[in-house]
Formats: C-alpha cells, sequence, structure tokens
C-alpha cells in the first residue's frame, strides 16, 4: 500500500496460477420437454481450449417467482451426456434452470434458460409417412410407415376405406412410441384403396391418408353374349370389366374355337377398349364354336378369359318360298315384258331382289336378264 507518507511492506504472495481461458458455457440450452414434475434439458458441448477436456456439467435449479431461492443440484452424479431430466418439480411452480461446465477444477458461470412452468406440455399430433402413394405388383410385401409424434401421446387408429382396418395372417399393425406401421403380405388386388391413421390427444387431431394401388391382371368382362348368327359369321357383345387391374384398360383379346378342335385361335389381340361387340366372319357353315375375350391392361397384363357357349354357325332364316310363273305383259321385237307376285313366305326376313333369268325354248341353258338382282 502506499500514501503520503511512503510505501508500507509487501504482503504474502498467492500461490502460483496459471493464466487460461475462462470455463465456456455449455451451448444452445434449451427445453425439450416438460410435466407437471418433470423438465427435460439438452445443450451443445462448448468448444475448450487445446488440451482440455470438458469433465462433465452441472445442472441447478430454482424457482424464479421467489427472490431469495437459492440454487439447487439436480443431478448428483457426474453428468457426461448433453441432456438431463430434471424430478421432482412443483406442479405450477416457475424455475430457471442453469448448466455448468466442468473443466479440471474449475466450472463456468453457468447458461440459463428462461422461466419454465411446471405443468404438462400439451403438442398437436403430428406424423410425416414415408410415403403417401404406394404402388407394386401383386404378390410383394407392402408397408405402410408413419412416423408420429405429440404431447401427451396421441391414441390413434387405422382405417382402410373409412371402415376399421381389419387384421388377417396377412395384415398386421406394429406400433411403438415414434411409429406405426401397416404390413400387407402377399399383397392382392383387393388390399388396394385409401389407408388412413387418425391420431388424436388434448391438442387436436391428425389424419394421414395413403393411397394403395396393387397390380394385377384386369376382371372379366362382363354380361357376354352371342348377339346374332348367320350363315357364315356371327357377332359377340360385352361389357368393360369393373376392375381395370390398377391401370387403363387398353384392349381386348378376342379367340375362337371350332368345337371339333381342341387349339384356341385368336381373332385379333388390338380391339380398343371402348368397342364392346365384334363379327366374326369366315366362320365354317354348321360347325358349333366357342368365343372368349379377355381385357389387356397399360401393364400388358390379360385378365381372365369369359367362354360364351357352343354356337351352332347356321343362318336364323331360312330360303324364300317357291315364286309362281311370271305373267307376260306385252311383246316387242325386241323385248318382254313380264311381272310376278312376291313369294308367300319371305323366310323370316325382307327380300333382297329377284333373279330373272330367260333361254331360248330350244335351249337349256339359262341366261341372267340383269347384271344384279332386280328390287322392282
Amino acid at each position: 500500500a502506499q500514501n503520503a507518507a511512503g510505501i508500507s511492506e509487501a504482503g504474502e504472495p498467492t500461490e502460483a496460477i496459471i493464466a487460461r481461458d475462462p470455463v465456456p458455457d455449455p451451448l444452445k440450452l434449451r427445453m425439450t420437454d416438460v410435466s407437471k414434475s418433470t423438465c427435460t434439458l439438452a445443450w451443445d458441448e462448448p468448444d475448450v481450449e487445446l488440451g482440455r477436456k470438458v469433465a462433465g456439467y452441472i445442472v441447478e435449479k430454482r424457482e424464479s417467482d421467489v427472490e431469495e431461492s437459492k440454487w439447487v443440484k439436480a443431478n448428483y452424479e457426474n453428468l457426461i451426456d448433453t441432456h438431463f431430466t430434471v424430478k421432482g418439480l412443483l406442479y405450477g411452480k416457475r424455475y430457471i434452470f442453469r448448466v455448468r461446465t466442468i473443466v479440471g477444477e474449475y466450472t463456468s458461470p453457468g447458461a440459463l434458460t428462461d422461466p419454465i412452468i411446471a405443468r404438462e406440455d400439451v403438442r398437436p399430433p403430428y406424423a410425416v409417412p414415408d410415403k403417401t402413394k404406394l404402388e407394386d405388383n401383386a404378390g410383394k410385401t407392402l408397408v405402410l410407415n408413419v412416423p408420429y409424434g405429440g404431447k401427451p401421446t396421441p391414441s390413434l387408429a387405422w382405417t382402410k376405406d373409412d371402415k376399421i382396418l381389419r387384421l388377417t395372417d396377412r395384415v398386421s399393425i406394429d406400433t411403438t412410441a415414434t411409429q406405426t406401421k401397416v404390413t400387407i403380405k402377399n399383397c392382392e388386388r383387393a388390399d388396394s384403396g385409401k389407408y388412413q391413421v387418425t391420431l388424436k390427444n388434448d391438442g387436436g387431431d391428425k389424419l394421414v391418408p395413403i393411397m394403395v394401388n396393387v397390380l394385377d391382371k384386369p376382371g372379366k368382362v362382363l354380361n357376354m353374349q352371342i348377339e346374332s348368327v348367320t350363315h357364315d359369321s356371327a357377332t359377340l357383345v360385352w361389357d368393360m370389366p369393373k376392375d381395370d387391374g390398377g391401370k387403363p384398360l387398353m384392349r381386348y383379346c378376342v379367340e375362337k374355337r371350332d368345337c371339333s378342335r381342341r387349339l384356341w385361335e385368336q381373332v385379333t389381340a388390338t380391339l380398343h377398349i371402348r368397342m364392346t361387340t365384334i363379327t366374326l366372319r369366315r366362320l365354317t357353315n354348321r360347325h358349333e364354336y366357342v368365343f372368349r375375350v379377355a381385357a389387356i391392361n397399360q401393364n400388358a397384363e390379360t385378365g381372365a378369359f369369359v367362354e360364351t357357349k357352343p354356337v351352332k354357325i347356321i343362318s336364323p332364316y331360312n330360303p324364300p318360298s317357291g315364286m309362281m310363273p311370271p305373267e307376260i305383259l306385252d311383246i316387242s321385237a325386241d323385248a318382254i315384258y313380264v311381272s310376278w307376285q312376291p313369294p308367300k313366305d319371305d323366310g323370316g326376313t325382307e327380300i333382297d331382289g329377284y333373279i330373272l333369268e330367260y333361254k331360248d325354248k330350244n335351249s337349256y341353258r339359262w341366261q341372267a336378264a340383269t347384271k344384279e338382282p332386280t328390287t322392282d
């Protein structure tokens, strides 16, 4: 010390110390969860001076609304992790938390949180499905996985096409605290549809739809029938399948088989999907035939064939009855004018025309009087 009279004798020296950087506080101290009696904190490890190492952390708490409240240590064992759950809080009380870094024999001043109230933390449900649309071929395994969260932990329920999802030996549901998933083994076309998981808690509801499309063969054509038969042809009609197999329908495959043979003969495989009728010609008269039709979709999958019953290729009409002799109306030097009466029986269909022939009296050869049958 020094005054006007002079300088005093020197005091006792301090112990030797090493000049070091101060111990840094933990980084990004934050609250990750809170309940009516606990609070979970997390932080990042600070950068320390080269050659030094973080030995651990001290977590402390105190009531923020009480002025004389003192800091109370919350961890009683050495804490190496960068997260900690403080227990024993009083419901409704407001707390401030402090975390200090330990480096050797030194500690940092401490990083502080804002005041936190000990009460249930309500967070609405959230969910992010791995996929919102799934498409695969029949026979594969489908997995509808949905990670989720919320506080309190939400309840959940799975539906398919707005009905409770039915569990079978192929369809199962596995749910943990962080994710739920539906597994469909050996999937079938009928497994296609809208799947939805509904999550609920005090914070609200969350609906997560997932569309599933299982690719398979198209369904069968509907209302297949033989509309008409002539002496050498047959006309088929049908309706489009209800199920396209997961891809748009493109065309039909039409086949025929003479009942006296075993092999099917393809008539066409390129009939446009909107053409639900076809006339098969050049059939053998008085033979029995079976016909079949199948739909083909964009995935080149051919549906099951639908067959007709055997049908005999024969005209449903009979030839007209015999004609009465024509009546000669007039004769000229180079022409004869005749008329006739229609037949008594037209055979079940309209008369298309008449074939008029003539011959010399002394000849056996008849000749056509007109190039085409006359309709007069």
